[in-house]
């Protein structure tokens, strides 16, 4: 009876060792699932030619202010993608966000070259143009006046 007994028991309690397991698997990779940046971290290490992991790591890099770090993902992604003009215009914002204009604008150009159809990037190229032309006109109107006198001297009677 109690031989019986047991092997009735033995289903239940592989059925309960493996839910247990599954469970534990489960909460681990919650953990590593906690934000877009560590789903994107853990898929861009396990598919390193991925370039949709990059892509999307350096994106997430991005919305969490962590700018800097996203460069080198959407290189990657770029490297491995070179044909996609939506990772180019992420790309340059990120670059203009740190301040790269100049490569900024030579991925706009490129993508624009890819897709002549969107129109984000020329979007972007004319908020930079207006923003530089901005910037030189106020250089040009504080620039001084140019006096031939020398600072100090202005007030000084002219020399006999």
């Amino acid at each position: 009876r109690c031989g019986g007994n047991a092997a009735g028991r033995l289903p239940l309690l592989f059925t309960c060792l493996a839910a247990t397991a599954l469970t534990a698997a489960t909460v681990r990779r919650n953990e590593d699932y906690r934000s877009a940046v560590s789903i994107w971290e853990d898929t861009a290490a396990k598919r390193p030619g991925s370039y949709r992991a990059h892509s999307s790591l350096a994106v997430a890099y991005v919305r969490q202010k962590q700018t800097a770090r996203s460069l080198p993902h959407f290189r990657e992604a770029i490297r491995l993608n070179p044909r996609n003009p939506q990772t180019r215009n992420n790309y340059a914002v990120a670059l203009l966000k740190v301040g790269y204009i100049e490569e900024a604008m030579q991925q706009l150009q490129e993508a624009m070259r890819l897709d002549p159809q969107q129109t984000q990037s020329l979007k972007i190229l004319e908020r930079i143009y207006r923003v530089s032309e901005r910037s030189r006109t106020r250089a040009r109107s504080s620039a001084p006046s140019e006096d031939p006198a020398p600072p100090g001297k202005r007030d000084c009677p002219p020399a006999r």
